[in-house]
């Protein structure tokens, strides 16, 4: 599900080159609103996995390292994307407003597909890792008791 939704991110971030002069604004409202739903959901479900493990004497130390990590990521995609963005732009003339939108949309695409190539780290999670987020930590133990389902955890316990 995480994989499909970071694919939905990156159409939503794609549907941004759509977007010209002529475009009503309802569409421009509706492709934000859109990406901000998906965006959320992306962002809920991924900080509910990282607690999915993590045992609650030690959930204060993780909080702080999730924090730290979410920053990081953040300010290195808004450096990336500066980057992008002048590199589409470098040698336009302001003055030329077709070319600087192409170059614009070039960048916003340019974006759409590294989201999209992230979008595929999400493969390698198990479809029942986080269930005891979800379904309750009891219920997931008589799952895996009733079918004999050994438990996974990263320090081998």
């Amino acid at each position: 599900m995480l994989t499909v939704n970071a694919a939905l991110v990156a159409a939503m971030i794609a549907s941004d080159a759509l977007v010209s002069s002529s475009a009503p604004s309802s569409v421009i409202v509706a492709i934000g609103l859109m990406m901000e739903l998906f965006n959320s959901l992306q962002f809920s479900s991924t900080n509910s996995m990282v607690y999915a493990d993590i045992d609650e004497r030690d959930v204060g130390m993780a909080s702080t390292i999730v924090s730290t990590l979410q920053q990081m990521p953040l300010s290195f995609g808004l450096a990336c994307g500066s980057l992008v963005i002048g590199y589409f732009l470098a040698d336009l003339p302001q003055t030329d407003h077709a070319a600087v939108i192409k170059a614009l949309h070039d960048a916003v695409l340019t974006f759409a597909t590294l989201t999209f190539v992230s979008s595929l780290s999400f493969g390698g999670l198990s479809p029942a890792d986080g269930e005891n987020i979800s379904k309750g930590a009891e219920a997931v133990a008589a799952h895996r008791a009733c079918f004999g389902c050994p438990r996974v955890h990263p320090n081998g316990e």
